[in-house]
């Protein structure tokens, strides 16, 4: 059975949150080999995922995607927390961050840049990052829909 990859994150999503998880990332990797689901989750009370978590959710997990369909001989999946340089995507992501430090990656034209600041605030429409590392720019606002990626940078 083959389910859109969009549809199956918000599937997997709202499973999540019934065990208590909140989805940070899904990818979906297929080759010869087979195809690979990899979940990054976090705590819905916000402690640190640690490897317990990881491995109490991959189960219920297997056994969701296989009733859907999608999970299958040559399948596998992979249960991590979203680790110290997190992927933000949502809303909630850039409230819950606002104020620490952050690589944002995006087209810039027929380019790609990469610049490291603070992630100052967000709206629908752009990001605003400040105190920009090795930039002539003190504040920058980017598009959203330029984004290719935004991370957290580590303090550790």
């Amino acid at each position: 059975m083959y389910i859109d990859a969009a549809k199956l994150e918000d599937e997997v999503s709202a499973h999540l949150i019934r065990h208590d998880y909140d989805l940070v990332d899904f990818q979906v990797r297929r080759g010869a080999q087979g195809t690979l689901y990899r979940i990054f989750i976090d705590r819905i009370d916000l402690a640190p995922v640690k490897l317990e978590d990881c491995e109490k959710i991959a189960l219920p997990l297997k056994l969701f995607l296989t009733s859907l369909g999608v999970f299958g001989d040559n399948t596998q999946i992979e249960v991590s927390s979203p680790g110290f340089d997190r992927i933000l995507k949502r809303d909630q992501d850039f409230e819950r961050f606002r104020g620490r430090r952050v690589r944002v990656r995006f087209r810039d034209g027929d380019s790609k840049r990469t610049i490291v600041g603070i992630l100052s605030g967000f709206d629908s429409e752009r990001l605003e990052i400040e105190s920009l590392e090795n930039c002539d720019e003190d504040r920058l606002f980017v598009v959203r829909r330029d984004l290719i990626e935004v991370r957290l940078v580590s303090e550790v």
